[in-house]
């Protein structure tokens, strides 16, 4: 049996809050404090995780890909 703690799911809360990195390479990478890659993923994770954020981004997603198919099908 292993006693090294398995890694965080990838889809829960703390692989998400580490950007999916082991935590020495979180302490290295965020150790001056909140950057902006940081920022941008705590976003997206409280846009995915709400189920009324994510189903308004799944519709601006499938909007701008519809824009995007008509200007190219022209």
């Amino acid at each position: 049996m292993c006693s090294a703690s398995p890694l965080p799911h990838r889809g829960s809360r703390s692989w998400w809050l580490t950007g999916g990195l082991p935590a020495h390479a979180t302490r290295t990478r965020w150790s001056d404090g909140p950057t902006d890659e940081f920022m941008w993923i705590h976003a997206a994770y409280e846009t995915l995780s709400d189920p009324d954020k994510r189903t308004e981004y799944d519709r601006e997603i499938l909007v701008a890909n519809q824009r995007w198919r008509s200007f190219h099908s022209s």
